[in-house]
C-alpha cells in the first residue's frame, strides 16, 4: 500500500512502451484488465493507450482491452 499513487505503475507502462516499439516489428501494443481495476483503466490511459473493447470470460468475469500505436 505505501506504493500505490506514486506513479511507479505508469512510469514502468511508459518505459515498457516505450521499450517496445523500440523493437523492429512491433507497431501495436495491448493491454487487458478486470473491469472493476478502475486504477489499471486510469494507468493505461495515462500512458497513451485507447479503449479497444470490453471481453466476456466464460465464468462471467469482465475485462476490458486498451491498445497504443506506434
Amino acid at each position: 500500500m505505501e506504493y500505490q499513487g506514486k506513479g511507479y505503475a505508469t512510469e514502468a507502462l511508459n518505459r515498457l512502451i516505450e521499450f517496445c516499439f523500440s523493437l523492429e516489428g512491433v507497431h501495436k501494443i495491448f493491454g487487458e484488465c478486470d473491469k472493476e481495476n478502475i486504477a489499471s483503466q486510469r494507468i493505461m490511459e495515462k500512458c497513451g493507450m485507447k479503449f479497444e473493447r470490453e471481453v466476456e470470460e466464460g465464468d462471467g468475469v469482465v475485462s476490458i482491452q486498451f491498445s497504443i500505436e506506434k
